[in-house]
This record gives C-alpha cells, structure tokens and sequence, in this order.
C-alpha cells in the first residue's frame, strides 16, 4: 500500500486483510512446529550425513564432471556404489 502498488487494483482493505488472514493461516499449517512423540529420540546431524555428504549418497565420484552420463542425460548405473545399501528382507 505505501509504495502505490494497488492503486490501480479492485481489492477493498477489507479483501486485503483476508487474504493476509488466508496466507498466515496456510503458512502456520505448513510450517508448524512438531509434537514430541513419547520413546523417540531424533537422530544427531553428525550420525545422519557424513562432513562432506559425499559417502551417505553411495557416489563414488566426487567431481561431478567424472559422473558417467548416458546419452540420455542419466547417471550411468556403474556410478553409484550399491556396496554399501542396506540388504532387503528376505535376501541371503
């Protein structure tokens, strides 16, 4: 309002307060904080990524200009280390 960027806009104050109401009530939704569930301890930032994410993604590469791309614009399969994900259920 104070910079006359809705002068030539249709909106009353009244509509305007709306949609601040509107957007606040959206964003709280989205951004509200979380319940403490009872026996859960969240993991330490230190446990979930390695210093430099580089291991956690199981990439063997760490310039992205050595990642084999196919013709396709996909990463080739040979360069992501499947050593080191977890055994399915069931496999020997």
């Amino acid at each position: 309002l104070s910079d006359d960027q809705l002068d030539e806009c249709d909106l009353t104050l009244r509509e305007l307060t709306q949609i601040r109401e509107s957007m606040i009530r959206s964003l709280v939704a989205i951004y509200h904080s979380r319940i403490d569930y009872p026996g859960y301890a969240p993991p330490k930032a230190d446990e979930t990524a390695p210093s430099d994410g580089f291991g956690k993604l199981g990439l063997k590469y760490k310039d992205p200009a050595d990642i084999p791309i196919s013709k396709g614009g996909e990463i080739e399969d040979e360069a992501i280390d499947r050593s080191q994900e977890p055994k399915k259920a069931g496999a020997k």
